[in-house]
């Protein structure tokens, strides 16, 4: 994934910097469990019956157990404390919760992700300092950004797509006075794993109020009737299109061919999370999450921020219609045909060097390539992809 960029200007890190990050400076990490004095009042204010426990939050290795990081995030992933002297308020996605994080009573930024890669998930537990929650939610309600809104036993959840183009889902919680913000993941893969960092979280804070992990549908809620399909729907119908074959990792543009295009050293990697994950804009995200079948393989080189990803997705023509036109009134990218067929690139500087997206339509197949390439290199290893997807469906 591509570094962010917060709303403040911040830039938030990306995973392979806060492995790096984390495994010089893990030994700053706070435990997260308050100093108690003899008499089991926290340190540093006077005993009183009526103060407010502290919330206790756990190391990463706790909130998340190994086996949780392998259904939520990937087999692959390692976990890591974000060092104190990380500035958290880079991985929260509105002004608004960067605020309550400066202002939180305490807090914990955890990563879990895989090693040399930008696949990965980073998690903030905070604990609110007092009257935050209240306007906090009513500001995430309000907030355009958050497109999917939904309570799950006492805790608000508020997702959606980062809004400057780089593909970042965020996932936001709040539940009493705590707040939980997850970058990485798009729903409802982000929802599912701060539910999960939450279970953990009430587990060492009994008085948390409870929250079901698997999110349970209102009882009252009468359940929609499934409309009958039509015979012309049904996949048995003559009528039904065959669904489109997508190829293999490695017949798609087999190994030689990355290591001559792109460079000698590349291998093909494992990711994390959906294809959906990994595109380059909100509107590429919500657009392959409609597809029928989609795709992802990709390739880098070791030790390096070099890399690239091919999403191939079968779509509909009017989803396909839809992103063309919006490609098209997009000041960004420039369209140039590719083997006869509708494509698009567009190029950006930054930190990791040059970056480009390619997208190539045939038919109702998207295929996008992306990742530290320049628009040359980027427009050949589309070509590869298109002609192996041609030569899978002819």
């Amino acid at each position: 994934m591509t570094p962010r960029l917060h709303r403040s200007g911040l830039r938030a890190l990306i995973p392979a910097s806060v492995v790096a990050l984390a495994l010089v400076l893990t030994a700053c990490v706070p435990e997260g469990e308050p100093t108690s004095s003899p008499s089991g009042s926290p340190s540093g204010g006077p005993s009183s019956s009526a103060a407010p426990t502290p919330l206790a939050i756990p190391g990463c290795e706790e909130l998340l157990t190994r086996a949780d990081i392998d259904r939520l995030v990937s087999p692959d992933a390692e976990s890591f404390d974000l060092a104190s002297d990380v500035d958290l308020t880079q991985f929260t996605p509105t002004d608004d919760t960067a605020a309550a994080v400066t202002a939180a009573t305490s807090a914990r930024g955890c990563s879990w992700g895989i090693p040399q890669t930008d696949s990965g998930s980073t998690v903030v537990v905070a604990e609110l300092a007092p009257g935050q929650a209240a306007p906090l939610r009513a500001g995430l309600a309000a907030d355009g950004m958050f497109t999917e809104q939904e309570s799950v036993g006492a805790a608000d959840v508020f997702a959606g797509d980062e809004t400057d183009g780089f593909g970042y889902g965020f996932t936001v919680v709040v539940l009493d006075a705590v707040l939980l913000t997850v970058q990485g993941p798009a729903w409802p893969h982000g929802r599912d794993l701060a539910l999960q960092v939450l279970a953990s979280l009430r587990a060492a804070n009994p008085g948390l109020p409870d929250v079901p992990v698997d999110p349970v549908p209102s009882e009252t809620a009468a359940p929609s009737p499934s409309p009958s399909p039509s015979p012309s729907a049904t996949p048995d119908s003559p009528d039904a299109p065959d669904a489109a074959v997508i190829p293999s990792c490695g017949e798609l543009i087999p190994l030689p061919v990355v290591r001559a295009l792109f460079a000698d050293a590349a291998d093909t990697i494992a990711v994390s999370g959906s294809p959906a994950d990994h595109m380059p804009g909100p509107l590429a995200a919500r657009t392959v999450r409609t597809a029928s079948q989609a795709e992802m393989c990709a390739w880098g080189v070791p030790a390096s921020d070099g890399g690239f990803s091919v999403v191939t997705a079968e779509i509909t023509a009017k989803a396909r219609d839809e992103l063309i036109d919006a490609l098209r009134s997009a000041s960004g990218y420039r369209e140039r045909a590719l083997g006869g067929e509708i494509a698009f690139t567009r190029e950006v500087d930054n930190e990791l060097g040059t970056t480009t997206v390619a997208y190539v339509f045939v038919d109702t197949v998207w295929i996008t390539v992306n990742g530290t390439l320049d628009t040359r290199t980027a427009r050949e290893l589309a070509a590869e992809a298109l002609d192996a997807v041609r030569l899978a469906n002819s």
